[in-house]
């Protein structure tokens, strides 16, 4: 599965915006226990994935060529989200490519990220996110994408 889209500055969409809420309305308890269920995990997996290229900020990412590796939950999902040429492309697991940088993290820090409640730093810092590789490439991702 992938996915090409270049979208202008400021662009967003109302899915997310539901998304974010219903993810902000739940307490961590009912959201790991909802994750918990393979199949809740997959749909909302791919619901955020599929997303990132629509909100990618084409002209924040010009001159970016940077291969993203996230792994999300125990056992880990793994995706890879590539942005180069001013697009995001992303994958389902791994395509063969190698990371300029790989995100780890439990699900229910990913979602509080996704919809807004915590950033990568203060992620960091509890110990919710681990880094492995360019640094600068994790610290710019979240300026590459509208956020609700």
């Amino acid at each position: 599965m992938s996915k090409n889209i270049r979208i202008p500055s400021g662009v967003t969409t109302s899915r997310s915006s539901e998304f974010n809420e219903i993810v902000r309305s739940i307490d961590d308890e009912t959201l790991a226990s909802a994750m918990a269920d393979p199949m809740s995990r997959t749909v909302v997996l791919h619901a955020v994935f599929d997303e990132m290229p629509r909100r990618l900020i084409g002209d924040r990412v010009e001159g970016v060529d940077s291969v993203v590796c996230w792994r999300i939950g125990e056992p880990a999902d793994m995706w890879t989200v590539v942005v180069a040429n001013s697009r995001c492309t992303v994958h389902q697991g791994n395509p063969g490519l190698d990371p300029a940088v790989t995100l780890e993290l439990g699900m229910v820090p990913f979602l509080r990220m996704i919809a807004g409640q915590m950033g990568g730093m203060a992620l960091l810092v509890t110990g919710n996110l681990r880094i492995k590789g360019n640094m600068m490439t994790a610290r710019n991702m979240e300026k590459w994408f509208v956020r609700d």
